[in-house]
């Protein structure tokens, strides 16, 4: 149907523009309705329901409607226009740009709203909700017969400045509106304030990359061969876009962020929209000379991450002006910052939350965990620590005289490092213990992955709602350190009694007392 209208790439670009909505809904009913109501699997099912009923549906229609596609022959077989590779190459680096800067904006507001199934959700929901309507715009634009071609190199020029703009609005703004989230009567308010922020900050660069899309397929269309099958036009420039995509996701995330930063990849990214322009109009230098100009003053105006933004999340703008951030820096799993305050208090920060420091309150409840491990164990000659924190807990089942070697598992490399530098004193100089080994890994995949044995585990996860820590509370997980202790071995276990609810805190106990039907609960008061 679509190959016999008059104007294809505008009705695949309100195709697309309706996929996108789709995947906005799927999104938001995932996210905030079955995970919260029930569980990973159940929404795994729901999903599969949905794509076999979309499956049936698709070979009804096919069924039912006529083939119109050109029959095999009497198809144009010229070979397209030079052009029409340079139309790839942009829509490529559009693709990279777009899931590059997802990537990094996801790190930056997982900072700023907190790490959290419901924060995931909500951003990319924001991104496709971008996405959709920039598709419906530029399906529009291409009825209205402007210039693909030109439009579509706009649209990259642009979004070197959207890119500046998101950049800006992510470290410059949004940490300082004066937003506490602790005096929220209801959970709900916190999530509008958040689907808000994320719009204001994330709304103007996926809208033209949204629109990109169509203003491609008329650009491809038009450079190609008079009677050809839409069809390949779509699939070759979705699959250039998903190319870049897919370079960029990774490259975003495993590469450039750990080597030179958020705020250089964004510049980066800006660099490449405005090659996918050029590259669009090598003719127009006078046009492409501005550009250039133009996104050199862009690249300018990026800010470095805001070390506030790093230390204290969603709480920056209540910490203010209270302390000063001594060190912060972005790893490839976490960013970790270290505070010091006037009263000599110093705070170690993992994912925007404060996760130790070296205030009495929290030194006794630290080295509580790591000396339960090695008193209560009958022979603590081998103890494992997973999560290094500011290393006190290592530090206190260090000191033991029984215990000859340690093992700390650490997912994020930054973190060792920092309390090897700030916490030294606090932790008895435990990463510079001869009888411990750091080994960069996540819990789970050590635990699950080792042969050794061990006479005690302590386990000292962030909280389960933060990013990948959930893991370390199932029954699953419990059950691989029991495989692994030695007769007479002991597991300690932190639960956190803030930020969460009574029903929370029971899951976590239960599910502990299930494995050890013989353990006992200790309080730091």
């Amino acid at each position: 149907a679509i190959g016999a209208a008059r104007n294809p790439a505008a009705w695949i670009g309100f195709l697309y523009g309706a996929n996108i909505a789709g995947a906005v809904t799927g999104c938001l009913l995932a996210g905030f309705y079955l995970l919260r109501e029930y569980d990973a699997a159940t929404a795994s099912y729901v999903a599969a329901a949905v794509n076999a009923a979309v499956a049936a549906g698709a070979f009804t229609l096919a069924l039912a409607v006529a083939d119109d596609r050109p029959k095999s022959g009497s198809e144009d077989s010229s070979p397209p226009e030079p052009f029409a590779a340079a139309v790839h190459g942009a829509i490529a680096l559009s693709g990279l740009c777009a899931l590059g800067a997802e990537a990094i904006w996801t790190r930056m507001l997982g900072l700023l709203l907190g790490a959290s199934v419901y924060t995931l959700s909500i951003i990319v929901a924001v991104f496709l909700a971008g996405l959709g309507i920039g598709s419906a715009i530029g399906s529009l634009l291409c009825r209205n017969h402007v210039q693909p071609r030109r439009a579509f190199a706009w649209c990259q020029f642009l979004l070197a400045g959207a890119i500046a703009w998101s950049a800006y609005s992510l470290t410059v703004w949004l940490p300082y509106w004066p937003i506490d989230p602790s005096l929220s009567t209801n959970i709900r308010f916190n999530f509008q304030l958040d689907l808000l922020r994320a719009l204001w900050a994330l709304l103007p660069p996926t809208m033209l990359w949204g629109a990109s899309f169509p203003l491609a397929l008329a650009a491809a269309g038009s450079t190609g061969s008079k009677g050809a099958d839409p069809a390949r036009t779509v699939a070759s420039i979705y699959a250039a876009n998903t190319l870049g995509a897919i370079a960029g996701a990774l490259g975003a995330s495993l590469l450039l962020v750990a080597w030179i930063g958020s705020q250089h990849t964004e510049q980066v990214l800006i660099a490449l929209s405005t090659m996918a322009g050029v590259l669009l109009l090598p003719r127009r230098r006078i046009v492409a000379a501005l550009a250039i100009v133009t996104s050199a003053l862009c690249i300018y105006s990026v800010p470095p991450i805001s070390k506030l933004l790093i230390a204290h999340g969603r709480y920056a703008a209540s910490w203010a002006g209270k302390g000063e951030v001594v060190y912060a820096a972005e790893g490839i799993n976490a960013s970790v910052a270290v505070a010091s305050f006037p009263n000599g208090a110093l705070t170690f920060h993992v994912a925007g939350k404060i996760q130790a420091s070296n205030v009495p309150r929290d030194m006794r409840l630290q080295r509580m965990l790591g000396h339960l491990t090695t008193l209560v164990a009958a022979n603590p000659r081998s103890v494992l620590v997973i999560g290094c924190g500011a290393g006190i807990t290592a530090g206190a089942v260090s000191i033991d005289p029984r215990v000859e070697h340690e093992t700390i598992v650490e997912i994020e490399p930054l973190v060792p490092k920092a309390a090897a530098t700030y916490f030294a004193e606090p932790n008895f100089e435990v990463l510079a213990n001869p009888k411990v080994q750091v080994r960069i890994d996540d819990g789970r995949h050590y635990l699950s992955t080792t042969k050794d044995h061990f006479d005690g585990i302590t386990v000292d996860p962030l909280d389960p709602w933060v990013k990948g820590a959930a893991s370390l509370y199932t029954k699953e997980f419990i059950k691989v350190m029991r495989q692994h202790l030695n007769p007479g071995g002991v597991v300690t276990m932190y639960v956190q009694l803030f930020e969460t609810d009574s029903a929370a805190v029971k899951s976590a106990v239960a599910t502990f007392f299930e494995v050890f039907p013989n353990g006992t609960i200790w309080g730091n008061t």
